[in-house]
């Protein structure tokens, strides 16, 4: 009797001491929806990414914020910010620059980069990596460009509801790896500054 109950309590604490505190170890990817449900994930090569809000220091980090806006010099950008930085650190952003076409509903987008302030190029999308997921580590700051690229497709652009609904993909290099985000998805409620 007294070697089961050690074999149970042994199990118990193998159980308890192999969860980690990101919410990522058994995370699955939120379904893709369109009604402004405040989900986002993806697949960071091959492992579930799901933003969380998390302390960094001093700084309370949000999970996630999408902002929408106009300017002369750049035109169109819709932002998507989103960490996790409860254990380890990732950060993703979307930054799809449109020129002087408003957003469209329905419409793909590629994820490369894009002129910006008519003297440099800006990534698409970036993901920020110091994270042990387990069974790999990665860390670097890994950018699209001309060579390592993807795609955004709106699925909901409500400018009056304020909500935008997409799935996306890329590839991001740093100088020395490339990694792969697949099975992007995100129904966020967004910040409308088009008529600042």
């Amino acid at each position: 009797m007294r070697s089961i109950v050690l074999l149970l309590l042994s199990y118990t604490l193998f159980i308890s001491c192999s969860n980690s505190d990101d919410g990522l170890e058994n995370a699955t990817l939120p379904d893709i929806t369109t009604e402004g449900a405040g989900t986002f994930g993806a697949r960071i090569n091959g492992n579930v990414y799901i933003p969380r809000a998390s302390q960094n220091g001093l700084v309370q980090l949000p999970a996630f914020e999408a902002d929408y806006h106009f300017d002369a010099e750049n035109g169109y950008q819709l932002r998507i910010f989103t960490s996790n930085s409860n254990e380890g650190n990732i950060t993703l952003t979307i930054d799809l620059f449109t020129g002087n076409i408003p957003i469209t509903e329905g419409m793909t987008y590629a994820l490369s980069e894009s002129p910006y302030n008519g003297v440099d190029t800006f990534p698409n999308a970036t993901c920020i990596l110091n994270k042990d997921f387990g069974n790999t580590f990665l860390l670097g700051d890994f950018l699209t460009n001309e060579d390592h690229t993807g795609e955004i497709e709106i699925l909901r652009f409500d400018i009056a509801n304020e909500i935008i609904s997409g799935t996306f993909f890329f590839e991001a290099a740093d100088d020395e790896q490339v990694i792969q985000v697949t099975e992007g998805r995100f129904d966020l409620l967004f910040t409308n500054r088009t008529s600042d």
